[in-house]
């Protein structure tokens, strides 16, 4: 009788907890950090680069983020370092052991300053 409760507990519900606590696990690595130099009214449309790390990400495989030359002689605006749902997807086929993650992707966005057409002719 008491197998028959177990065997219908992990038919019904053990496979999805187990995958709705793999899901929790993965989101929990996403915490992005952003900088803001400069307070802008509106957004810009950022401009995404990857940055690949190894070894608990402290050997950096990707040049470092060159905002000079993302903004193209601008200033940068905001800068936010994040790991997204793809960079998690593409992580999870390199294998883990305790305390060693051989591998992680995060993805960089930069948002680069505009000055308003307002503020351009008003200085001159």
């Amino acid at each position: 009788m008491r197998s028959e409760k177990v065997s219908m507990m992990y038919r019904a519900g053990l496979p999805s907890l187990l995958i709705w606590g793999l899901l929790i696990w993965g989101m929990s690595a996403c915490s992005p950090i952003t900088f803001v130099q400069y307070e802008q009214p509106g957004r810009q449309e950022p401009l995404r680069q990857w940055h690949h790390t190894v070894i608990n990400g402290m050997v950096e495989v990707s040049k470092p983020l060159n905002l000079e030359e993302k903004c193209q002689g601008k200033t940068w605006n905001r800068l936010t370092t994040k790991r997204t749902f793809l960079n998690i997807l593409v992580s999870i086929p390199v294998p883990t052991i305790d305390f060693l993650v051989p591998y992680v992707a995060w993805t960089n966005e930069v948002e680069c300053y505009e000055a308003n057409a307002n503020s351009a002719t008003d200085q001159g």
